[in-house]
């Protein structure tokens, strides 16, 4: 497209004063994505049944094909491009999804199957497929911001998280994820967290409180050229941070928070399970634990 679609629809919106219902930028997002799925990706996909098999086993619903039953692979092929992606389970999971946490769901795993395929087959056209994807589907978004949905690009590849504050998903979220591609181990931690978060499983919130100490846990290990656990890196850490010009009362505050609040929340919850945290807490903690990792990135980042 010349222009971008969010562009010429809050044109309109403005010339005419006008706004549309949570339930019914739902459905246009969940056309405008399915949309976008189609147009990128139906060549690569839709007769890959080794692929669809493998989004349904993630997503965890029965897989379409079979995989013994193959007579004539070539007339199967041919057959399944001529039905098209909207014959596959792939489409149809998107279609009849009823909440934004679904879409982000069988997106997610789109994407991981996706990936996979490019590594597998050095697939060059389908990377950039997935690009430009990832460009449009950044518009939709901004259009459709009641979704709750936002993109990262990492590495790894695309992660799909839940949305808070703008302000704080582009510098806590987006950037951390962004900068901490130079430290994999914690950079991984970071990632499961956001995923269960996600997954909205609240069983394993114990497993994501954990996952956030061993993220900064792991950056603060690489920064200060150890192996010492979290709780006991206090005077390392304020050393370093005296040696990048911090304030004295900066230091304070994080280490005091730190090795803190933030300590004792995590043998509370994480270690002995005594505590049950709400998804709003859990939020905080993700933000918290990300304005941690970003001072120490920020001033890592500037000895250079």
């Amino acid at each position: 497209m010349s222009n971008k679609l969010s562009t010429n629809v809050k044109a309109f919106q403005k010339r005419w004063n006008a706004t549309w219902d949570e339930a019914t930028t739902f459905v246009q997002f969940k056309n405008r994505l399915l949309f976008l799925v189609e147009n990128h990706f139906a060549k690569y996909v839709v007769a890959n049944k080794e692929l669809i098999n493998q989004y349904a086993y993630i997503c965890g619903i029965q897989a379409p094909y079979s995989t013994s039953a193959r007579v004539n692979e070539a007339l199967d092929s041919i057959e399944l491009q001529n039905k098209g992606l909207r014959n596959t389970v792939i489409y149809s999971t998107f279609f009849n999804s009823q909440q934004p946490i679904h879409l982000a769901w069988y997106l997610q795993n789109l994407l991981i199957v996706l990936k996979e395929l490019v590594q597998t087959e050095n697939n060059s056209q389908l990377q950039i497929s997935i690009e430009n994807f990832y460009i449009e589907l950044l518009d939709l978004l901004e259009l459709s911001p009641s979704v709750q949905i936002r993109l990262s690009k990492t590495k790894k590849g695309i992660i799909v998280y839940p949305a808070g504050a703008k302000l704080l998903d582009e510098r806590l979220v987006n950037e951390s994820l962004t900068w901490l591609q130079e430290y994999p181990e914690s950079l991984n931690a970071f990632e499961q967290a956001l995923s269960i978060y996600l997954s909205g499983d609240k069983p394993k919130f114990r497993n994501l409180i954990d996952n956030l100490r061993v993220a900064i846990e792991q950056l603060l290990r690489r920064i200060l050229n150890n192996q010492k656990s979290l709780e006991k890196q206090s005077k390392e850490l304020d050393d370093w941070l005296e040696k990048h010009r911090t304030h004295k009362q900066v230091r304070n505050l994080y280490g005091q928070l730190l090795f803190g609040q933030y300590a004792a929340l995590q043998n509370d919850v994480a270690k002995h399970g005594d505590e049950e945290l709400l998804p709003d807490e859990i939020e905080y903690l993700i933000y918290l634990t990300g304005t941690f990792m970003r001072l120490i990135i920020q001033l890592r980042r500037s000895e250079a």
